[in-house]
């Protein structure tokens, strides 16, 4: 069973709305193909399968500003998110959205992301939304293969005769890797394509040194996600009130050294991560009961006269109430957008 990441998979990842497989998702599609490219890219071309559902909703949710913040480099979080088309095509930027067919589309949410850089180096792949956020790409340059954004992950185009001498400079044999495989193709016979994920990036040292290989190309790109390097503390509700009462420890930090032990980090360093993350979630509640900075599309926003309501003692449910309205204020910014 996969170790399941509180940071990853229950308290985020962090996303922007109004949805995660049309909004969040797009960032991240636009992030790891700009990663692969290299280089900024200056011209963008994604083609939304006709057959498919961003087709039908990538303006209403914002998946186009998605792709061109993620194409930019920018954080999900950061501020010019609305503004991210204008600025790009302000600064030189070209990004075209359209509608078509996606010749290898097995899925609603396929894309095909064509992209150039000044430089002249190019890059075709083609990915896919799958839901809560996560991603597939499942096409590079012509390449078969799965990229999800767990992982460092290298790729290495490489004539057939030379795999030896690239596996070598690697230096994989012996160590603990997430995943190195060598992809073959009909269609590119006398070439292949050794595709390593990692827990660390590649060592600064060995890129060179692989560079200086005559008709090798070669992409690379962070994850989008926290990488999970370690074991599970425990694994049912059973075992972590077990270790608790066993250690005299409480729930909460059971949990931090749970997702340090997972990820591979100082309890410090998830304890800062976990305050960047509520003060996301407050801020969010904040903004949900001021009605006039949302942006909702079919409803009006109830939030604040549900908490004017509350306070004034005309509603019944105490705490639980109270959270509730919390949770629909921070809805509210995620359907505006936030």
């Amino acid at each position: 069973m996969k170790a399941i990441s509180i940071f990853n998979d229950v308290i985020g990842p962090i996303m922007r709305g109004p949805s995660s497989s049309h909004t969040a998702a797009s960032y991240r599609l636009g992030f790891l193909a700009r990663n692969l490219l290299g280089e900024e890219p200056v011209e963008a071309r994604v083609i939304f399968d006709s057959n498919g559902s961003y087709a039908r909703v990538y303006r209403e949710q914002n998946s186009d500003l998605a792709f061109a913040a993620g194409f930019l480099g920018w954080e999900i979080t950061d501020a010019r998110f609305f503004q991210a088309l204008k600025l790009a095509s302000a600064s030189g930027h070209k990004f075209d959205f359209v509608i078509g067919p996606v010749k290898s589309a097995d899925h609603p949410n396929t894309v095909r992301i064509e992209l150039s850089s000044k430089s002249g180096r190019r890059l075709v792949i083609v990915g896919k939304s799958i839901g809560g956020g996560a991603v597939e790409i499942t096409e590079l340059n012509g390449w078969p293969l799965l990229l999800s954004g767990d992982y460092y992950e290298t790729l290495l185009e490489t004539p057939v005769e030379m795999e030896a001498e690239v596996k070598n400079i690697l230096g994989t044999p012996g160590q603990k890797v997430a995943k190195f495989e060598a992809i073959k193709t009909t269609q590119k016979s006398q070439r292949i394509l050794i595709h390593l994920a990692d827990y660390k990036p590649l060592p600064a040292e060995i890129e060179p040194q692989l560079k200086k290989l005559k008709g090798l190309n070669l992409w690379k790109c962070p994850p989008v996600s926290f990488v999970v390097k370690g074991k599970s503390l425990f694994r049912s509700a059973e075992e972590i009130v077990n270790l608790a009462t066993s250690s005299g420890e409480s729930l909460g930090q059971l949990g931090c050294r749970y997702e340090a032990e997972l990820l591979g980090r100082k309890e410090e360093d998830i304890l800062a991560e976990m305050t960047r993350r509520l003060k996301i979630m407050r801020d969010s509640v904040q903004n949900g009961l001021k009605s006039e900075s949302l942006r909702l599309q079919l409803l009006e926003p109830t939030a604040a006269k549900i908490y004017m309501t509350e306070k004034t003692g005309k509603l019944t449910g105490g705490r639980l109430t109270r959270a509730a309205i919390r949770a629909l204020a921070a809805e509210h910014v995620a359907a505006s957008g936030g």
